[in-house]
């Protein structure tokens, strides 16, 4: 079993690897690419034709379309039925979040075109394709290795190599965290054009939650839920954590020794949660830790309300498109 599965039912991981197969063949077929480019030409108003081959990420399919008359192509995105577990949620999400990173930030964002929460193909987001020349795992790998394994920094690159694009990740990682937000969870947009934080947070280990630990829905939190504190989202993922020692049937625990110490884990956690703790663990008003009796702490914690910042937990250097000289030219999921 790969570390990646270890914590997950590996039952519900091969039926859902077996059904994303056939989900495959069916994004494959013919009839859905021809709704694909018809989706294009009744928002585009002009013909539009699939160009191959169809790219297969880690949660979306990747259609590009070729429009008449246009230089550049256009990518239609689809939420892969078997990996994603919030269809209509996440990508219209993602959409207001991407129309707001090119309005407020100088992130290099692809052109938001269109996208909807149902279609004849179902929710989907239609964006500007970036002709890139390489992603930035690309520079940073070792060349050739195996896309399903964890990458690997590649040991051979000069340090100012290094250097200079890691400062780059980190001017783009500065500018994502310069919007505050007085509530954490997703972004959308109101009637007045402006934008505000109504949506539940949707995280990845969320998502796993449903499609590999076999948590009900109702365990989580509702679609308009947002959390006011830092403390009421630990508390929230508190429960999370619990829930997952509760309802996933295999592979979670080794022995009675493994299972009474994840449940002790969880419930110190959430102890701590409830006692409004661990939104200052490792800063000045820190002082109940082990570490704080060890280190001493000098930056204050941040306020636990009204300063949260944009964050995205899938968010990898393949998301990051380079040009010939190496410049980040786009942002990408």
């Amino acid at each position: 079993m790969t570390k990646a599965r270890q914590n997950f039912d590996d039952v519900a991981w091969d039926k859902n690897d077996e059904a994303f197969e056939e989900s495959q063949k069916r994004l494959r077929l013919q009839s859905i690419c021809r709704k694909i480019e018809t989706l294009a030409e009744s928002v585009l108003g002009k013909p539009a034709t699939l160009v191959s081959p169809i790219f297969f990420g880690g949660f979306n399919v990747l259609y590009q379309i070729s429009l008449e008359g246009d230089a550049s192509d256009i990518m239609v995105r689809v939420p892969c039925p078997d990996l994603v577990q919030f269809p209509e949620e996440k990508p219209l999400y993602e959409a207001r979040t991407m129309a707001f990173l090119s309005q407020n930030t100088t992130i290099p964002i692809p052109t938001l075109i269109h996208h909807t929460s149902s279609s004849e193909i179902g929710p989907c987001v239609m964006m500007q394709r970036i002709k890139s020349v390489r992603d930035m795992s690309d520079a940073l790998a070792i060349p050739g290795q195996d896309p399903d394994e964890t990458l690997v920094l590649n040991h051979a690159i000069a340090e100012e190599s290094l250097k200079r694009l890691y400062r780059r990740i980190a001017v783009l990682m500065v500018e994502l965290s310069k919007p505050g937000f007085p509530r954490i969870g997703s972004l959308m947009m109101l009637g007045n054009g402006q934008y505000s934080v109504v949506g539940r947070p949707i995280t990845q280990n969320m998502n796993n939650m449903i499609q590999l630990a076999n948590i009900p829905r109702a365990v989580l939190s509702a679609p308009n839920q947002t959390y006011q504190t830092a403390d009421e989202w630990y508390i929230a993922l508190a429960e999370m954590h619990m829930a997952q020692l509760l309802f996933q049937h295999n592979d979670l625990v080794s022995s009675e020794d493994d299972c009474r110490n994840k449940f002790v884990a969880r419930c110190l956690f959430y102890a701590l949660a409830r006692q409004v703790r661990l939104s200052n663990f490792g800063f000045l008003e820190d002082s109940w830790s082990a570490q704080s009796k060890l280190s001493e702490f000098t930056c204050a914690a941040p306020d636990g309300s009204d300063s949260f910042r944009l964050y995205c937990d899938d968010f990898r250097p393949v998301n990051l498109l380079l040009n010939e000289e190496d410049n980040i030219i786009a942002a990408i999921d």
